[in-house]
């Protein structure tokens, strides 16, 4: 077994007009057999806004969570769980996507080896799903339930196939790039993925990613392309783009999505390396990139030189114009 408590010092924010956010948490990992594990993790914040207002809850402004798995890649496999966030959980250093709910999930996964002669070597059968409920009203807010086959060939490449189902309870309208918007209500939309990866150990690699299916009262189109190069021993370079194409027929709204990034990785010896990503987002209209230069002094001690810059495309798209 193992306990882990964080401190308060590692995760308080004090803001330079006297507003102040903190945090602390534990976790323990138990061992209960020689695949199955019991995860129990905790945490509470504290921000003097949410506090002022809301008073001082013991769970209001609390995570928590319990899991429970067994390991293996052969046989039967499984992962459930429960997790909770309350209303004024709110991390100052960090994001969440959602709070104020309870949620439930599972993965159930059977995997086998293929005969001698195949061309294939493993297959994972799994079918998983998570449930997400408000704490206000016990209401259903969100759900996704699917089934999925991995499998992997003898030269290292895999592939991946899945279908999902999924529940989204709206209680007010949403929006998505394009001026595309989805209004308030209970949609529950179908989705089919399928996912190729070469192999790992080739100078040239990479995956390809479709998702096709239904999308709120509207459908969706995606792929997604990831080459990797590596070009010799020092330098490696990476692609990665994905297109969305969105529909909703009812209200005549359609938007393409193109996602377009570039990454390379410069290693001139074990102290010294470069690596930069750049990215172009049309929904945002944004190009960002980031540039880390590392230079290994010793063993442990690390000098980092960062440089992030966002660029606007389109710097008219607000009033006042965008710098």
């Amino acid at each position: 077994g193992r306990l882990r408590v964080d401190c308060l010092d590692q995760c308080s924010r004090l803001g330079d007009d006297g507003s102040w956010n903190a945090a602390y948490g534990a976790d323990a990992v138990i061992r209960l057999g020689d695949f199955e594990i019991l995860e129990m993790k905790w945490a509470q914040t504290l921000d003097d806004a949410l506090s002022d207002a809301n008073g001082v809850s013991l769970t209001g402004s609390a995570y928590g969570s319990v899991q429970l798995q067994r390991r293996t890649d052969i046989g039967w496999s499984y992962r459930t769980g429960a997790s909770f966030a309350g209303r004024d959980y709110l991390p100052g250093v960090g994001f969440v996507q959602r709070t104020d709910y309870w949620q439930y999930s599972w993965d159930v996964q059977y995997g086998w080896l293929s005969p001698d002669q195949a061309k294939l070597r493993t297959h994972d059968g799994s079918t998983y799903g998570s449930v997400y409920f408000r704490n206000t009203d016990g209401s259903l807010e969100s759900l996704r339930a699917g089934g999925s086959w991995d499998f992997a060939f003898k030269s290292s490449a895999s592939a991946r196939i899945s279908a999902n189902y999924l529940i989204e309870d709206l209680l007010e309208e949403v929006s998505f790039p394009g001026e595309t918007t989805v209004p308030a209500g209970r949609y529950g939309f179908v989705e089919s993925q399928a996912r190729y990866e070469m192999p790992e150990g080739s100078l040239f690699r990479g995956q390809v990613d479709v998702r096709v299916g239904t999308f709120y009262d509207g459908t969706r189109y995606a792929i997604g392309l990831e080459p990797t190069w590596n070009v010799n021993r020092f330098i490696e370079l990476a692609g990665d783009y994905k297109f969305t194409r969105l529909e909703f027929p009812e209200r005549d709204q359609q938007a393409n999505i193109h996602l377009v990034g570039v990454r390379s990785q410069i290693g001139l010896n074990t102290k010294l390396s470069l690596n930069a990503f750049v990215q172009y987002n049309t929904a945002a209209d944004i190009v960002a990139s980031n540039i880390r230069f590392r230079y290994n002094m010793a063993e442990g001690n690390d000098l980092w030189v960062v440089y992030t810059e966002n660029l606007n495309t389109d710097r008219f798209r607000d009033t006042p114009a965008l710098p």
